[in-house]
């Protein structure tokens, strides 16, 4: 038996009273353990195996399983939890630590990541998109995807009134060195019969270029401390996106649900 931290990512029937949840831990990474008569409004640990509880949990090993044997909450985010899009970003969010968490891996940068995005939902001290979109781009870094954004890679200008996001390699490309890559890329083409690779070029600002930047270089706790314009929110929210699901190689059902009801 050994106790352990966790945040619910999922939680589903299992048998005729109890839910199996899967937990992301510090240690462990992801696990699926049995809450037992978890669907039971007299269950004590009820409130710590409810979605996107982060609690402290006292596990044990019996057959197949591992079994909850008593838990306790640390924190809820009843404000998120409380309005419909915030629950499905917040559920998107738990859907891309799922994908990018191991089994008996350690677990803890992506969990303090979801902690922290959790927090900012709750509290409402940024625009959910801004969250949204900073999420993504430290997960793909997390996940091995981190984009060099420093300086253009053929010129290393360092900034243009327009920058472009070579999604596919993760790196940045100005408007003079986009416009001879692209005359390459045809001529290339035209040369060669050859699948390749998808291309995907997105042309950022400079207020996204540098918000970009700051998002994958501040310290963990601070990789929200920046404000973006309104007028500008949508380029760095699509390009977060894009760089993300391009690397994962697949979108999210709860992705395109939070699409559906956040406006």
């Amino acid at each position: 038996m050994y106790t352990t931290d966790g945040l619910v990512l999922r939680s589903k029937p299992f048998g005729e009273n109890d839910r199996l949840i899967t937990l992301l831990t510090p240690e462990e990474g992801r696990i699926t353990v049995v809450a037992k008569g978890g669907r039971s409004l007299k269950s004590g640990s009820l409130p710590a195996t409810q979605l996107f509880s982060y609690g402290n949990y006292e596990i044990s090993h019996r057959g197949d399983y591992k079994w909850i044997r008593g838990a306790s909450v640390l924190r809820q985010f009843p404000a998120m939890t409380a309005d419909i899009a915030k629950v499905s970003l917040a559920s998107y969010f738990a859907s891309v630590a799922d994908e990018l968490s191991g089994e008996n891996e350690e677990g803890g940068e992506i969990l303090r990541l979801i902690l922290n995005s959790y927090h900012a939902l709750d509290t409402g001290i940024r625009p959910d998109g801004q969250i949204k979109a900073a999420f993504e781009l430290r997960a793909a870094a997390m996940s091995g995807f981190m984009p060099e954004l420093s300086s253009c890679r053929g010129c290393r200008r360092e900034s243009a009134e327009v920058m472009y996001l070579d999604v596919m390699n993760g790196r940045l490309l100005c408007d003079d060195c986009m416009r001879r890559a692209a005359l390459i890329s045809a001529k290339e083409k035209a040369a060669s019969e050859d699948i390749r690779e998808a291309e995907i070029f997105l042309p950022l600002s400079p207020s996204v270029t540098a918000a970009m930047r700051y998002v994958l270089n501040a310290g963990e706790g601070r990789f929200l401390a920046f404000s973006l314009d309104i007028s500008e929110l949508p380029g760095f929210c699509r390009a977060a996106e894009t760089y993300l699901l391009s690397h994962i190689g697949h979108g999210f059902d709860t992705l395109e649900f939070y699409k559906t009801v956040k406006d």
